[in-house]
């Protein structure tokens, strides 16, 4: 005799299973819901700023940008949400920099597990005439400087201490460096208003440059990327083709 079932439960148990059906798919889908959501912002924040949105491009573009040191030592297969001045050529540019993620790929994972563009990027371009000395600035830590990166030495600038004690500089030769960083240019690099973490600012004979960690999900996006482009393009326009030289004594490192 066949077993009796209360109809509740005849129910309940089709329901279950649609209701765990769609809750593995929402699961296995949400890896690539943030960079989906990112890139809408992205879209309008391009809108706000007067800028072209062209969205993703690939490496034969990496080819075109500044020769950054940090361009250099990360690994990229193209960039994400690249927009830019609408001029040409541009001076202001902002991108997501996706790296390739060094662990092994899970099983069932999307596709944008491997490549996450896990920095935002504005690059600002120095008033016409004007070359720096190439050079990165870094803001300490509450640990100190930032671990693995070689050459970093301080200024120490008696009238300006908060810079001497909250920066620390990789470039060489270092008078031209610390020659380049005057007062306005200090000022503008030490002006960032946005919230953590703070972006690293590196100066190329023709751009600055000021990236910062970013998550695939952030929900204030499109505030860091305008304050991103606000601060690279105020640190550019303060260069003046005058660069004084300064004393060696300032210099510890």
């Amino acid at each position: 005799m066949a077993a009796q079932y209360p109809g509740w439960l005849i129910v309940l148990i089709p329901g279950a299973l649609a209701f765990g059906l769609g809750l593995a798919f929402w699961l296995f889908r949400r890896p690539a819901a943030p960079l989906a959501v990112r890139r809408e912002r992205m879209i309008e924040l391009a809108g706000e700023l007067g800028l072209r949105y062209y969205g993703a491009v690939g490496t034969e573009a990496l080819s075109s940008l500044p020769a950054c040191e940090f361009f250099g030592k990360t690994p990229c297969e193209g960039l994400q949400n690249l927009m830019a001045e609408k001029r040409e050529p541009p001076r202001v540019l902002l991108f997501d920099y996706g790296w390739v993620a060094t662990p092994p790929r899970k099983r069932g994972a999307s596709g944008d597990d491997e490549q996450s563009p896990l920095y935002m990027v504005a690059l600002a371009r120095l008033p016409d005439g004007v070359r720096v000395t190439p050079a990165c600035v870094h803001r300490k830590d509450w640990f100190g400087g930032p671990a693995g990166i070689e050459g970093l030495y301080a200024l120490h600038l008696p009238g300006d201490p908060a810079f001497s004690n909250s920066f620390l500089i990789v470039g060489e030769p270092r008078d031209a460096v610390a020659g380049m960083l005057d007062e306005p240019v200090r000022k503008a690099i030490a002006g960032w208003t946005g919230r953590r973490p703070h972006p690293v600012v590196e100066l190329t004979p023709d751009w600055v440059a000021a990236y910062v960690e970013s998550e695939p999900g952030e929900k204030d996006v499109a505030r860091r990327g305008a304050s991103l482009c606000r601060y690279a393009s105020g640190i550019a326009a303060t260069f003046s083709p005058q660069v004084p030289t300064p004393r060696k004594e300032i210099f510890d490192g």
